[in-house]
Order: C-alpha cells, then sequence, then structure tokens
C-alpha cells in the first residue's frame, strides 16, 4: 500500500536508474568516473566495418522504455558521428547491446569503518554478427547521484557514452 505523498514503486525506481545513469556517466562531484576498454576475440584487424544494428538483447537490462531510449539515442548519436550507419532491417558489421548494472561498494578512506554506496556500470558490447563473439566492451563506473535534475542527467549520460566510445576500434 502507498501512503499519501509517497512516489509509486516504478517512479522510484526510474529516478533511481537515472540516477545511477547520471552518475556513472560524467558526475565529478562524485568522484570520477572509470571509463575502461578492451578489445574481444573477435576484433578485426581490418576494422568494424560502417554498418551496426541492435543486438536483439539491447533492452535486456533497462527498467523501463525511458531509460532504454534515453540509452539507445545516445549511443546511436555518438556511433552515427563517429561516422558509422544504423541498418535498419538489412545486414550489419557489427551488432550493439548495452547492460546496466548496479552493486555497494565501500570506501575506507572516509573512515577506518568504511561508507557503504550504490555504484553503477554501463556496458556497451560491439557483437560480430556471424559469430556472436565479442569485438570490443567499453564500460563507464562511478558513485551514483540520485539527485540530478532531468537536463543535466540526459548531457551526462551523452557524456560518457562519447568518452567510452572514443576508445572504439577505427571503421
Amino acid at each position: 500500500m502507498q501512503g499519501q505523498g509517497e512516489l509509486p514503486m516504478r517512479t522510484r525506481f526510474t529516478f533511481l536508474v537515472c540516477g545511477v545513469l547520471a552518475a556513472l556517466l560524467g558526475c565529478s562531484e562524485g568522484g570520477p568516473v572509470e571509463i575502461g576498454a578492451h578489445d574481444g576475440p573477435a576484433l578485426r584487424v581490418s576494422g568494424l566495418g560502417e554498418s551496426y544494428a541492435w543486438a536483439q538483447s539491447a533492452d535486456a537490462s533497462a527498467p523501463n522504455a525511458e531509460v532504454h531510449a534515453l540509452l539507445m539515442n545516445a549511443i546511436d548519436r555518438e556511433l552515427q558521428r563517429k561516422g558509422f550507419r544504423k541498418a535498419d532491417g538489412g545486414p550489419s558489421d557489427f551488432l550493439v547491446e548495452y547492460r546496466v548494472t548496479k552493486e555497494d561498494k565501500s570506501d575506507f578512506s572516509v573512515n577506518p569503518h568504511g561508507v557503504t554506496y550504490p555504484s553503477g556500470t554501463l556496458l556497451v558490447r560491439l557483437i560480430d554478427p556471424p559469430t556472436q563473439r565479442s569485438i570490443w566492451v567499453g564500460s563507464a563506473t562511478a558513485r551514483i547521484l540520485a539527485n540530478a535534475p532531468p537536463a543535466e542527467r540526459q548531457k551526462r549520460v551523452e557524456d560518457g557514452i562519447r568518452r567510452m566510445l572514443s576508445r572504439m576500434p577505427p571503421r
């Protein structure tokens, strides 16, 4: 049962996930955002190619349609800015998927008993269509700050994705 003035559980979860994304994708006041990248076993010496499509599992970790659209649109814009073309319905040179995870971490630099805080990670994986093996994986991890305003949240998501995808292999 929901008390007067309380937000519905779905709304609270949406705010939490948007806070996760805002925090892990560029919030400087929440500490450094760790950006990582590594090549997968299917990396091609000749480059990625020029077209991409979304993997069927691309929305597996999205809590709702709003967050899913925010992530997909930001990733699409950045890939297209880098010169890749979205293959709508046709064959593609690589597939794209993402995952969002959350975990509690401890920081012992503040006091000897430690401080527990939520941390979020966004993973973006590029996949070789014929083999379904990873070509490249990028990540952004940071402390979650749940109080970011919506306009700033979108900017932070886009900035974080731009930083992450700047490390991907060339076309």
